[in-house]
């Protein structure tokens, strides 16, 4: 599934278990967008996003723990990942589409 951005939110959770969130991809509308992530899992992440220039980490979480990161958004593509070291690597990103 594709998470959508609602009231400037847009919620990307960390799946129950392993290196990936629980969606692949995000949409958003241009404008400041908070994203949030909350983490179940004992292994730590969090939610980063980059792209057309931007690159915003929030804080890395564990157990039950909400990482968020906001950000201002032009129309375009960017990836939201984990900046855990070799989280990224291991499969932990997916697209945002803004527009």
């Amino acid at each position: 599934g594709t998470a959508e951005a609602e009231n400037g939110v847009l919620d990307i959770p960390v799946a129950d278990r392993g290196l990936v969130y629980r969606f692949a991809d995000a949409k958003a509308p241009a404008g400041s967008v908070q994203l949030t992530s909350e983490n179940p899992q004992s292994t730590p992440h969090n939610i980063a996003v980059d792209g057309n220039g931007l690159d915003e980490k929030g804080e890395v979480v564990t157990a039950g723990g909400t990482s968020e990161v906001t950000v201002d958004l032009q129309p375009g593509e960017y990836s939201f990942y984990c900046s855990v070291p070799g989280h990224r690597e291991g499969g932990m990103e997916g697209k945002l589409t803004v527009e």
